[in-house]
């Protein structure tokens, strides 16, 4: 859903925000599935994910800062006046993009390495999660083939490049995306591995590598790449479908997001009213009655209660 809404939108911040959605999604599914290998992958593409958001969104901002808009509709052929801004954008939107030898290219074949090692539960998301992938490479593509190649729009022609104070943060970052990707068991060895330890509780070990044979999950790299592409090429007519379902559904998800919120208020206040009352007698109440529960709970989900033999 993320994907399928960055490939809706014409800022380039909210293309970047829905990225950012779906990426998020896709660390907290590999912490759900608890494999081994899905800690390290989730380690892995938390990195690459910071490396090339955190650039897209500065050289986003070197954009909006140049051209005066951050509208992909009146933004085309920006790198005759903004080549250095392109360049750090292209680097970074490569690592999202999941291609060679960029570091997301490593987060993604960990990721999908993951998922496999899974089993069933890896193999019943394996097809959303190279959909999303695909859109990743599409949102990738919008964030600099359209607004940087093609003649240059009426914003390109007026814009002009930004200073190095805006250009040393994106530069820094998309840097190291290359760089962790190039020689990516450096990190592997040093940061990586203290993540996984610190999210398990177990000493662990991450070997980054760039090229890992040819495996299943470098095939599910192959086929995310082409759907990716085919998106990229055929932006107009998708967005157009992704509209059409959009308005057909008659789904406003702000309005339905603001109805959540204030359900969640709601209920925060009623239960807020009803146990903080201020009476120490209503306090020991909730905690002696929570403290039964819990044990009880734990009695039946082990069959009964321990007993430990005395000698």
């Amino acid at each position: 859903w993320g994907g399928f809404m960055a490939l809706r939108s014409v800022d380039l911040k909210k293309i970047l925000a829905y990225t950012t959605l779906m990426a998020l999604g896709t660390l907290v599914m590999l912490v759900g599935l608890g494999t081994e290998y899905a800690f390290r992958a989730f380690a892995v593409f938390l990195l690459a994910h910071a490396l090339y958001k955190g650039a897209l969104f500065m050289a986003a901002g070197s954009v909006d800062h140049g051209s005066g808009t951050r509208d992909i509709r009146e933004l085309s052929g920006l790198w005759s006046t903004m080549k250095v801004t392109g360049v750090l954008i292209a680097l970074a939107a490569l690592s999202m993009a999941g291609l060679p030898p960029f570091f997301g290219f490593i987060g993604k074949e960990f990721m999908y390495a993951g998922m496999l090692q899974a089993g069933g539960t890896g193999i019943a998301v394996i097809i959303a999660m190279v959909v999303a992938n695909a859109t990743m490479l599409g949102a990738a593509g919008l964030v600099f083939w359209r607004v940087f190649m093609g003649p240059p729009s009426a914003a390109a022609r007026s814009a002009h490049e930004s200073g190095p104070a805006l250009l040393l943060g994106p530069a820094v970052l998309a840097s190291l995306g290359l760089l962790t990707g190039l020689f990516g068991a450096l990190v592997g060895s040093n940061l990586l591995g203290a993540v996984v330890t610190a999210v398990t509780g177990l000493e662990q070990t991450v070997k980054v590598y760039l090229w890992g044979g040819f495996t299943a999950a470098l095939g599910l790299s192959v086929v995310t790449i082409a759907l990716g592409l085919a998106m990229v090429a055929g932006h107009a007519r998708f967005k157009a479908l992704l509209d059409a379902v959009a308005t057909a559904s008659r789904i406003n998800v702000d309005r339905a997001w603001d109805h959540i919120l204030a359900g969640l208020s709601a209920a925060a206040v009623f239960l807020g009213r009803r146990m903080q009352t201020g009476r120490l007698r209503d306090y020991m109440f909730f905690t002696f009655t929570g403290i039964v529960a819990l044990l009880g709970g734990t009695i039946l989900a082990k069959g009964g209660l321990p007993i430990r033999t005395l000698n």
